[in-house]
């Protein structure tokens, strides 16, 4: 057994240990945290929507600026 083997026993022996103390703290996922995340999940849903709407109302725009400033160069 090398000293590299030694490490990653000793790297699992303290993944180990740390899974046994979150096991041990009980399930954090709550139907508190359910709630407040399908919230959250809403309002960035909205959010995600609103800005949509707004880069292709912003890209209809600059779509229509492009097409001037070829008309004037071509005047």
């Amino acid at each position: 057994m090398g000293l590299q083997d030694w490490v990653d026993e000793e790297r699992y022996v303290k993944t180990l240990e740390e899974l046994k103390k979150f096991k041990e703290a009980g399930n954090p996922f709550t139907e508190e945290f359910f709630t407040l995340f399908q919230l959250v999940y809403k309002q960035q849903l909205s959010m995600l929507q609103k800005l949509q709407r707004r880069k292709r109302k912003l890209d209809k725009k600059l779509k229509s600026m492009t097409t001037w400033r070829m008309v004037r160069w071509f005047c």
